[in-house]
């Protein structure tokens, strides 16, 4: 149950940190499966770590703690922090670097944020376990903060990296930024432990300069993230920017009015079907009719034009059609047959 406590308590800090640092990725988020693939790789080399740490300073003979300032001091430097930084960078230098997903200077700090959040948080529950849950008060806000902000500085260096086409500065950019971190870790390492009573008496004071010293390490890596941001290729800002075409057509179709489709519904009930086609022979007698007015003239009431017009139509004798009067049309247009039915010859 205590080791249960304890690593849930240990996750919480690490997380937290791992989301702040996640959330600063703004233009091109990383998979989190994969982030998370990261924590997890890195949780087993803090164990492995500590066991390697433990091994040099039993097997040298010299006992760090028990040896006074100057050796303690170079054994946090020169044992401790460049084992727990390679440990960070393998992971994230063989398993992310490679992917395709590692394709910005912003990358580079959030891979080694979840491998340093992923070490730190493993390696808190060994300590709690320990030394108790009261020494989670300070190792867990301030030591996992801590290994992320060593990490991030080559963590920065591999993301200025993949804009880099020189082989030996990527080479160079990368080490170099191995170098800073190893040092902030030793230098924050050594600041902490002078509380220790084989570091000598009167010194407990400075221990506190160890928050000092991650305040402005943070505001260092603010720095590092803003410049990444900046000249990431994903950033709209930059004109020669591959996405930027993508990202404005991207929002030109979100920003795009909808036209709305017409739906044409169903009639509730059928139309009546017309019963008669229009007459194909009604344009040849249009200057036979007549205007409905002439100057001087009187208008004719609708009974009188209704009764000029069923003198000029002839009904059929056998479809009903109105067919207008013409010599030259014997036949009904919509049936076809005569409109005057001879009578039988009488014998």
């Amino acid at each position: 149950m205590e080791f249960l406590v304890s690593t849930v308590l240990s996750l919480s800090f690490g997380l937290f940190w791992l989301w702040w640092y996640y959330r600063q990725d703004i233009f091109d988020k990383e998979p989190k499966r994969f982030v998370l693939l990261i924590f997890v790789l890195s949780m087993p080399l803090s164990v492995l770590s500590g066991l390697l740490e433990y091994t040099i300073d039993q097997g040298s003979g010299t006992y760090s703690e028990h040896s006074g300032f100057l050796v303690a001091a170079l054994f946090y430097v020169g044992v401790v922090a460049v084992i727990e930084e390679l440990a960070k960078f393998f992971v994230v230098f063989t398993v992310a670097y490679p992917n395709k997903a590692f394709n910005e200077p912003m990358d580079g700090i959030v891979y080694a944020a979840a491998a340093a959040v992923g070490f730190a948080s493993f390696e808190n529950v060994f300590y709690v376990l320990n030394k108790g849950p009261l020494v989670l008060l300070l190792r867990g806000p301030f030591s996992t903060l801590g290994h992320v902000l060593f990490s991030a500085l080559w963590g920065a260096a591999l993301g200025l990296s993949l804009t880099e086409p020189s082989r030996s500065k990527r080479l160079r950019m990368i080490v170099g930024g191995l170098v800073l971190s190893i040092l902030a870790h030793g230098v924050y390492n050594i600041l902490i432990s002078l509380s220790q009573p084989f570091f000598g008496t009167g010194w407990e004071w400075l221990s506190l300069s160890g928050i000092l010293f991650l305040f402005g390490l943070y505001i260092v890596v603010a720095m590092k993230i803003s410049h990444a941001l900046r000249i990431s290729e994903f950033n709209p800002a930059n004109l020669t920017g591959p996405a930027r075409q993508a990202l404005l057509s991207m929002l030109e179709r979100r920003l795009r009015p909808q036209v709305p489709v017409r739906v044409i519904a169903p009639p509730e009930r059928e139309l009546p079907v017309q019963r008669y086609a229009p007459n194909p022979n009604a344009y040849r007698f249009r200057e036979r009719i007549p205007p409905a007015t002439q100057a001087g003239s009187t208008l004719k009431t609708s009974e009188t034009q209704t009764a000029e017009t069923a003198k000029k139509t002839r009904e059929c004798p056998n479809c009903g059609a109105a067919n207008l009067l013409d010599e030259s049309e014997k036949n009904c247009y919509n049936c076809g047959q005569e409109l005057v039915q001879k009578e039988p010859r009488k014998e």
